[in-house]
């Protein structure tokens, strides 16, 4: 007589409330993402079914690209008209600034 003889379909077995809680858990996921699957959810989906956490989209993916590229050219082109502004002489740096305003207005 083996050990699995000793088990019946009536056997009693004592279980801790936090080991059956964590049974019936992990049974519910799993009956949860058979669903999905039998439903043809897609499987981005029941990815962040079951993680709980979003996934990032390749168009999320190319936008922060862009926004990065767009920082970056931004932050080199102000270091362009700092290093100018540091090259030329304060006088010219006046009277560019005066004809600037002088042509906004339209008036010359």
């Amino acid at each position: 007589m083996g050990f699995i003889d000793c088990f019946t379909p009536e056997t009693k077995i004592e279980v801790k409330f936090a080991d059956f809680f964590s049974l019936v858990k992990e049974a519910t996921k799993a009956e949860l993402l058979m669903n999905a699957v039998n439903c043809n959810v897609p499987h981005a989906f029941i990815r962040e079914t079951m993680t709980g956490t979003q996934e990032e989209t390749p168009e999320q993916q190319e936008i922060k690209v862009i926004n990065a590229t767009i920082l970056a050219n931004a932050a080199a082109l102000e270091e362009r008209d700092r290093q100018k502004e540091e090259d030329q002489d304060p006088e010219q740096v006046q009277e560019d600034q005066a004809e600037s305003e002088g042509t906004d207005n339209g008036n010359e």
